[in-house]
């Protein structure tokens, strides 16, 4: 189900900010009091009432048009507005999306959702009449305005004439009768259309006319009227920054009078075209974070004069490789350095640190980033505007530079700042950061203003830089990247950049153009693949649905890498400040940084949007997690996990990970026993069943793991333990006794949220204790905004961050925290600040606590309340209690117990008799004089198999190699046809044809050959010439654990246009990626990591062409399956530690140009392959695929001239393959269900 049922905040915020929700029409439909929110009355009522949001929305439409989505019960509206406009979908039938994007082609559909465009544009849907609506008269418009909209019922607004006393700022009252007919047209004729369309896309893609814009809407959100007129700056200049005075009036009628300024002084206007020949050498810089956005920045480097130098900082080093691979591809004509950084210091350390080294010997560089700035709605828009204003034609460029040429004191020079940024300028949140940053670069804050080019992105003169890199060398001066979006040295740097610039003799000037041309469409390449918003209702919890016989194990292999384990991880949904999570992902922070795969499922996860922002919540939340860890939504169909190991972290995680059956073993992470959770009935009944399906207990302390070894169990401990640099203690900790006069600090964890934690028994307890007449100060933490009926001084803080749990702890005097089940981190840590714990005296923390490390009080209030007195009445046993705890604590570590956990695993895998390739894997594999054996499965393979053989044995090497030929009992003479090629090392072999499978057939005749590579060929596999197996086989060197080598393949030129493009299109995407790939270098940034998209690129694998090492086949031979055993392996070597290279030069052709039937038949195989295989679903709505493939295909038809013919033939292809697919899905779901 869609995010699940709940109401979250999120979902609220994403309808009440949507035009398609109209709050007051739908309160009055449903008669909702005044204090009812009708956003979350319609969130938790849709399903039974379907009822249209708006006039905008059809939900009944909606549902019937798009099957997934009622078949999931998605709420249509959410559903629309956080994936359906991405994907096309319409939300109503009185809204024809295709239409409005042909009459509106400027609008960017990718990025903004056309209905919400058309309704904020017109009004309504009908967006026809609203455009044939009369324009404003023509007297009174520049001659120069071609026709454009009138927004109906729109005037030009009083416009005000304010009285001027000298040229200081006085803002008049608004007088309305100063506005004429003539105002109106001394604005209109000075309003330069042309320079407002182009510089503004969204107001042409409007279809608005833009001096009605400008005069009603463009002058109050900064937007310029003219090039040489810069309204932010005049409005605080001289209107005290009012936004109710129309700056573009007031300069016409006022200010122009009275020698106003129009922009500011180091300002300028630059014409355009340019035709002075300039000799400058120049470099372009680009610190690509978001690789997806290469293409954009590529479109402009073609304006750039030859000989420009391109430098790329990336961040890892799939980024790297994808980035050079990329402008090698698509601007081949400039040399280019691709260099790995630190993600530190935003873009601006790897511009000054990570490659000063390289610009500086140019005589101009331009910086700019691939920005993305997620925290504000028009970050994309922002970054086209850079863009085009720093490399938008030739012409622009060719300007820049000549103004760099003629003005040889000119140090800096940016585009004018975007419109909607400019407001955020004034106010300077990096105030504290600049000055400190001006100290160390010892600059005079004369140099310094508020004139600098936000967004960093801006041309330098290389020697008005030279001081600033002297002086700012080393990454270490600047913060790690942690989603700051203000406050850092790099964020003050951006204005302290051009103060340097400045305080060295050079000039800054920011430029405004008559024109904004764009760079134009994007180059070629992948978007970005966003995590998945899809939550499923499958695995339920707290409900007796949740359980499932849990079903057999069956690892795709009997071996694993000790050193790297690829552990799968499945949790609940989680929320902030919740212990037991910050103990899983603590344990999963220490084993990614001892070399561990990770990856996290989360259960249930309804109230988080999607698996990007999961992720970064256990970032901001919780620890730090680095690349080789994946976050991602538990899916219904856990054929999806697959790995070493899977741990299951509660008693409702148990069911789906007993269901995972691709694992070596599944392990159960036991932090507290939780049928205790639960009264007596169904839920403490299922919770404790779950201790019975066979899993091996990793256990949190003793007490767990004698109950668990009780219970017949496999099971290891570990411990809890307390974060050392956090919690410590502040004083010596030695102290008299407390009289009964001084007020006692009592640190008090309550949560009555968790029963377990017995909060009212604490509560009597005190109560007990004020009126015994000591006096004392509870400080509740814990949760928010507790009931406390009873009477006792307390303040209440909540949920507090560790170092804010420290601080109390180290000011406090007693600690309370209460375990009825397992202990919990809380008294660690306040033993290891040095504070006396209090807790009950229960089997489970007498088994923990064993040599006075607490105080030990009866379950009873007056047995807690005595505790407390005596320990406070007794300093010696207080100072006893408190060293006791340091011994106890100081060599509990949570690097110690993840330490015992990762052992654990690898005892136990090594128990059930899988084999350790840990020592195999990082040992060198490429073999310097290695033999080749070449293998091809047969089976009435045709004579066109004569010519694939003839291309085997001329093959170009320096290296000996035979081929051997497995054939499945052909009837068509290919036996004959192979026994001609045996004087040329042509083997054959010959097996029933009963005896064939892909994966075991394969692996019989590795078996046969004594190559130490061998290569694979399928029957219909022809290599290009003579240097494929050399190619091939040349891949073992692209990295020292490459377990198989995979190449491209091209179209037989007989299989038409469409098989052509597909095949080319798809290896042009291969390549690329990394060459060798592996589980840590993984794939470039744009492809989230782990997701569908993810798993299906970094685990491609064709034997149609390939090579294996022979070493590595020996621990790691082909599964035993019908079909696709090639990606099924090559995700088991990857997983285990290997990696998989991609040789581009390594050609075969090999297509396909399949009947309908067959066509049908192949991809209901590959339906149910990926199905059965990897729980892949190939598409979720067949119909609205085939009519997108479709309209795909019909563009393509249409653009290269393909014959009507072709084209019928290409539809039903589609048709059958979607079908066919879809079709093998459900096959692959007919195992019996549980």
């Amino acid at each position: 189900m869609f995010f699940g049922k709940s109401v979250s905040k999120w979902k609220i915020d994403v309808l009440k900010g949507s035009p398609l929700f109209d709050a007051d029409d739908y309160a009055k439909e449903f008669g909702l009091a005044a204090a009812r929110d009708p956003v979350r009355h319609y969130l938790e009522n849709w399903a039974h009432s379907l009822a249209n949001p708006s006039k905008f929305f059809d939900a009944a439409y909606y549902l019937k048009l798009y099957g997934d989505v009622a078949e999931h019960k998605i709420n249509p509206l959410l559903h629309y507005l956080t994936n359906g406009w991405k994907e096309g979908r319409s939300p109503s039938p009185l809204f024809d999306r295709n239409e409005f994007l042909a009459a509106h082609p400027y609008v960017q559909a990718g990025s903004v959702d056309l209905a919400e465009f058309c309704i904020r544009a017109y009004g309504d849907y009908n967006w026809k009449a609203r455009r044939a609506l009369p324009r404003v008269a023509s007297e009174s418009t520049n001659k120069k305005v071609t026709p454009g909209v009138v927004i109906p019922e729109i005037s030009i607004p009083d416009v005000v004439m304010p009285e001027i006393v000298m040229p200081e700022v006085v803002v008049p009252e608004v007088v309305a009768e100063d506005s004429s007919d003539s105002v109106a047209k001394l604005c209109s004729s000075e309003f330069d259309q042309e320079y407002y369309i182009s510089t503004y896309p969204d107001v042409k893609a409007s279809g608005m006319d833009p001096y009605i814009h400008y005069m009603n809407h463009g002058f109050a959100e900064d937007r310029n009227p003219r090039p040489d007129f810069d309204v932010f700056f005049y409005k605080n200049t001289y209107l005290e920054g009012r936004n109710d005075i129309n700056p573009f009036v007031h300069y016409l009628t006022v200010g122009r009078s009275t020698n106003f300024k129009t922009r500011s002084e180091n300002s300028k206007v630059i014409g355009l075209p340019h035709d002075e020949a300039v000799s400058l050498s120049v470099c372009v810089h680009v610190h690509c974070f978001y690789p997806e956005l290469l293409g954009e920045v590529c479109a402009g480097i073609l304006n750039f004069p030859e000989g420009s130098h391109i430098v790329v900082t990336v961040c890892t080093e799939a980024d790297r490789q994808y980035c050079s691979k990329y402008l090698k591809q698509y601007v081949p004509h400039f040399s280019n350095d691709v260099i790995l950084v630190q993600n530190r210091g935003r873009d601006i350390a790897p511009f000054i640190v990570g490659c000063a080294d390289i610009w500086k010997k140019y005589d101009v560089v331009l910086h700019l980033h691939t920005k993305r700035s997620k925290h504000i709605s028009w970050g994309d828009a922002w970054r086209k505007y850079i863009y085009d204003q720093t490399m938008g034609s030739k012409d622009l460029v060719a300007a820049v530079l000549g103004n760099f040429a003629r003005n040889e004191d000119l140090g800096a020079l940016y585009p004018e700042n975007y419109y909607d940024i400019k407001k955020f300028i004034i106010t300077n949140a990096n105030a504290e950061g600049v000055k400190s940053a001006l100290r160390f670069l010892e600059i005079d804050e004369e140099y310094c203003s508020a004139e600098f080019a936000a967004g960093s992105m801006a041309w330098y003169r290389t020697s008005s830089l030279d001081s600033l890199i002297e002086k700012i060398n080393d990454v270490e001066l600047f913060e790690s990247e942690d989603g700051q979006v203000d406050g850092t040295f790099a964020h003050a740097l951006e204005r302290v950049i051009p103060a340097q610039v400045r305080a060295n003799g050079y000039s800054v000037c920011a430029y405004s153009t008559p024109i904004r041309t764009s760079v134009g469409e994007p180059l070629p390449g992948p978007g970005r693949d966003f995590g998945s918003s899809f939550v499923t209702d499958a695995w339920p919890r707290d409900s007796v649905r949740a359980v499932h016989p849990p079903r057999p194990l069956a690892p795709p292999s009997r071996s694993f890498n000790s050193k790297s384990l690829d552990i799968h991880w499945v949790i609940p949904g989680f929320g902030k400040g919740a212990g037991g999570h910050m103990t899983i992902f603590r344990m999963v922070k220490y084993l990614e940084e001892f070399g561990h795969q990770q990856t996290i499922w989360v259960q249930n996860a309804n109230h988080i949007p999607n698996e990007e922002v999961a992720r970064q919540q256990i970032i901001d939340w919780y620890v730090k997690i680095g690349s080789n860890v994946s976050v991602l939504y538990l899916p219904e169909d856990v054929r999806q996990l697959s790995g070493d190991v899977i741990i299951a972290t509660d008693c409702w995680t148990a069911f789906p990970v007993s269901q995972a059956q691709k694992f070596k073993e599944r392990f159960y992470f036991i932090q507290d026993f939780e049928p205790d959770f639960h009264p007596a009935g169904a839920n403490r009944l299922v919770a404790e069943s779950t201790y019975d399906l066979g899993f091996s207990a990793l256990c949190a302390g003793d007490w767990l793991d004698g109950l668990m070894k009780e219970r017949g169990c496999w099971s290891r401990s570990w411990d809890l333990a307390a974060d050392h640099e956090i919690y410590f203690p502040v004083s010596s900790g030695s102290g008299g006794a407390f009289p009964m006069a001084r007020e006692v600090q009592i640190a008090f964890y309550a949560r009555p949220y968790t029963p377990r934690r017995a909060v009212e028994l604490g509560f009597a307890a005190l109560e007990r204790l004020k009126k015994s007449g000591r006096r004392f100060h509870v400080h509740l933490f814990g949760e928010h905004n507790i009931d406390v009926p009873y009477d006792f001084p307390c303040t209440q803080h909540g949920v507090l961050s560790h170092e804010q749990l420290a601080v109390l702890y180290q000011s406090s005097d007693i600690g309370l925290v209460y375990s009825a089940t397992n202990y919990s981190l809380i008294p660690l840590e306040m033993i290891a600040c040095g504070l006396p714990v209090v807790e009950l005296d229960v089997p489970s923390t007498r088994a923990i606590f064993k040599n006075d490390e607490v105080a030990f009080a009866p379950p009873t209030p007056y047995g807690i309340a005595d505790t407390i007195e005596g320990l406070l009445n007794n300093p010696d046993k207080m100072n006893r209690q408190r060293e006791n705890g340091f011994t106890f604590i100081r060599n509990k570590s949570w690097e110690g117990s993840a330490r015992k956990v990762e052992a654990s695993i690898i005892e136990k895998l090594r128990d059930l008799g899988f084999g350790d390739v840990s020592s195999k894997i990082f040992a060198p594999v490429f073999i310097s004089k290695p033999k080749v054996s070449v293998f091809i499965p047969t089976y009435n393979a045709g004579k066109e198999f004569e010519a694939v053989l003839n291309s085997v044995v001329s093959q170009r090497t320096d290296f000996e190699y035979d081929v051997l030929v497995i054939d499945s009992s052909s009837t068509d003479g290919t036996p004959g046809l192979v026994g001609k090629f045996g004087s040329k090392k042509v083997r054959l072999h010959q097996i029933d044809k009963r005896d064939f499978q892909h994966g075991r057939t394969r692996n019989l005749g590795i078996s046969m050959t004594d190559g130490d590579y061998v290569a694979i060929l399928t029957q219909d596999a022809m290599p290009a010439n003579d240097a494929w197996l050399a190619s091939l086989i040349r891949g073992f060197k692209q990295g020292d654990r490459v377990a198989g080598v995979t190449g491209r393949h091209r179209a037989y030129p007989t299989h038409g246009p469409f098989v052509s493009r597909d095949i080319e299109g798809h290896f042009d995407n291969l390549k690329l990626l990394p060459s060798v790939i592996d589980s840590s270098v993984g794939l470039p940034s744009h492809y989230f990591r782990g997701s569908i998209t993810w798993r299906m690129l970094a685990y491609f694998y064709s034997d149609n062409n390939s090579a294996m090492s022979r070493r590595v086949w020996k621990d790691l031979p082909y599964p035993d399956i019908e079909w696709g055993e090639d990606y099924v392996w090559s995700a088991s070597a990857i997983k285990a530690g290997y990696q998989k290279a991609y040789v581009d030069e390594a050609v075969v052709f090999h297509s396909h140009d399949l009947s309908e039937k067959d066509t049908f038949k192949v991809a209901m195989a590959e339906g149910k392959f990926w199905a059965a295989e990897f729980g892949i679903k190939l598409h979720t709505d067949a119909s609205s695929v085939i009519a997108q493939m479709c309209d795909i295909d019909r563009r393509y038809a249409r653009e290269n001239g393909i014959v009507e013919s072709v084209l019928k033939r290409r539809l039903k292809s589609i048709d059958a393959l979607v079908r066919g697919r879809m079709h093998g899905w459900k096959e692959s779901q007919s195992r019996d269900v549980s």
